[in-house]
């Protein structure tokens, strides 16, 4: 399959933004960090190599006037990279890879 190689916080990033996209809600990162459990710098790197790629949509937040806090920004997955990225965490679960991450309050049994 072409298109970029996802290493494994890449590939839970894309995870959790598919998970947003299906229930059609933007995510900030500090959701996603909370979701995917890695780090603020793993995954805003791994969010900036999406967007570069076309294949992550981000937007700062507006804030109303006189509202005196740090914006939020906002990503979800771009509306034509839906498939590929289905088709691709797929592809990468299929092989000799470490398996994603289970969600928050789900301990997967030991092997």
């Amino acid at each position: 399959m072409s298109g970029p190689e996802l290493d494994l916080t890449t590939a839970l990033v894309l995870d959790a933004l598919l998970d947003g996209f299906d229930k059609n809600v933007e995510m900030h990162g500090w959701r996603i960090m909370q979701q995917v459990g890695r780090s603020g710098p793993r995954v805003y790197r791994s969010l900036d190599k999406l967007e570069e790629w076309g294949w992550v949509e981000a937007r700062w937040e507006s804030l109303r006037p006189g509202e005196k806090r740090p914006r939020k920004r906002y990503y979800r997955i771009a509306a034509d990279r839906v498939e590929a990225a289905r088709s691709r965490l797929a592809a990468g679960r299929g092989r000799a890879e470490p398996a994603l991450r289970p969600k928050f309050g789900f301990v997967a049994p030991a092997s």
